[in-house]
């Protein structure tokens, strides 16, 4: 069960704007990568990345946990 002090209006990561849906997808969804401490690129579900060009970047993903 979670509480929220309202009601999610999106779940959609790349819609959400109210603090409700932001919240939720963070405990939904993981990202490619996060920040340490230190504020360095950390793994999550990439693996490794590099950027092909001035716009693109190319990621390697993790493989897929089974679960039981």
């Amino acid at each position: 069960m979670i509480a929220t002090p309202a009601d999610i209006a999106k779940l959609d990561p790349h819609m959400a704007t109210s603090f409700q849906d932001t919240i939720v997808s963070f405990n939904l969804f993981d990202n490619l990568t996060s920040r340490d401490p230190d504020l360095k690129l950390i793994p999550r579900l990439a693996t490794e990345w590099k950027a092909t060009s001035d716009t693109a970047w190319e990621f390697k993903l993790r493989p897929r946990r089974h679960l039981p």
